[in-house]
């Protein structure tokens, strides 16, 4: 069986791993050139060097003839254009994809009418709660782990200087800080920084979008 797996990462790299023992023909696409040396490296596949989604790439990877599209990258819009290429372009027989955002299922639009992918492994989205000052880990659907701590009552969140050295703290213990980490209670808004119209520019007259270039001109005069 000839597959084409598309991202290097931990989850493309273990798949790749598991399916030579099973398959005899494997293609990894990744963008990165070190994940795909040091992949290949360790296990007997051949690599591609370049965008999952892109016609060109796929056709480089073998598409015309593979058996299977794996798209398992960081992007589920790469996923799913990889698979929408593989199935318009190259009739590839069996599409998977990893699709992270569990709102694209709500819409049931995995067909092949619409957006042609035959298997999205199901993920339920990640909820939790925890309260100020305790470490809690939250288990990833690929396995990781992310350690998150939120800010307690005494933390100051009026000061900047608290706040980067609060991250960058958390960050060398490997835990993410959460919660308000810094508020200005005396920055303007930003239209007022901007200057931005008070009036919709939908509803402005054309003498009042093109003031002309008298006026162009004084503004500009005053930024000299």
């Amino acid at each position: 069986m000839k597959i084409i797996i598309l991202g290097a990462g931990e989850v493309g790299g273990n798949l790749a791993q598991n399916l030579t023992k099973e398959a005899s023909d494997i293609t990894v696409v990744d963008h990165d050139a070190d994940r795909l040396r040091e992949l290949q490296d360790r296990i007997d596949i051949r690599t591609v060097r370049g965008m999952g989604s892109h016609p060109d790439v796929l056709r480089q990877a073998g598409a015309e003839d593979a058996d299977m599209l794996i798209a398992v990258t960081n992007s589920d819009e790469v996923n799913m254009v990889a698979c929408q290429v593989a199935y318009s372009v190259f009739h590839t027989p069996t599409k998977i994809a990893r699709i992270r955002s569990t709102t694209y299922l709500e819409y049931g639009i995995f067909r092949n009418e619409a957006m042609p992918v035959d298997f999205v492994p199901r993920r339920e989205a990640i909820t939790t709660s925890y309260d100020a000052g305790v470490v809690h880990e939250v288990c990833m659907h690929d396995g990781s782990v992310l350690r998150l701590q939120k800010v307690n009552e005494e933390y100051d969140i009026e000061d900047p200087q608290s706040a980067l050295q609060a991250i960058a703290h958390h960050a060398k213990q490997e835990r993410i800080l959460t919660g308000l980490l810094y508020i200005n209670r005396n920055s303007e808004e930003l239209h007022d920084v901007l200057q931005t119209a008070t009036k919709p520019l939908n509803t402005m007259s054309q003498r009042e979008l093109c003031p002309g270039s008298r006026f162009l001109d004084s503004i500009n005069a005053g930024l000299r």
